[in-house]
């Protein structure tokens, strides 16, 4: 639907100057503890609006027929180690090194190509 797609376009706005924006810090060495707990924080959003997003497509489709599609296993194995690491990332008791992150990182990248891809008007600009 019309309301979907937008709302599926705003976070893949977001997550891609996000993603620039934590690079850049990343290779600039501008990251402090202060800045790596806001990217966790911004991670687990979206994460959280990724979950959010997997579960109003498992709503619709039925999961044998959704796990048949490898593009969609894809998202959904993606979607849970980010989320999963989000929530570590942002624990007071655990400690993720920059390395992980770094993985984490591309991982996300990985994610949001992937979306792009199954987004319409990105097909159409693609052809």
């Amino acid at each position: 639907s019309g309301r979907v797609d937008v709302a599926v376009m705003v976070i893949l706005v977001a997550n891609s100057a996000v993603v620039i924006a934590q690079s850049w810090y990343d290779l600039q060495n501008l990251d402090t503890p202060v800045s790596d707990l806001a990217w966790g924080y911004v991670e687990f959003l979206f994460s959280l609006s990724y979950a959010v997003l997997l579960a109003l497509e498992l709503l619709v489709v039925p999961f044998d027929e959704f796990w048949l599609d490898p593009k969609k296993r894809f998202d959904c194995v993606v979607t849970a180690v980010l989320f999963v690491a989000a929530v570590f990332w942002i624990s007071p008791f655990t400690d993720v090194s920059p390395a992980v992150m770094h993985y984490l990182i591309i991982l996300r990248i990985l994610r949001l190509l992937s979306l792009i891809g199954t987004t319409s008007r990105f097909r159409t600009l693609a052809r």
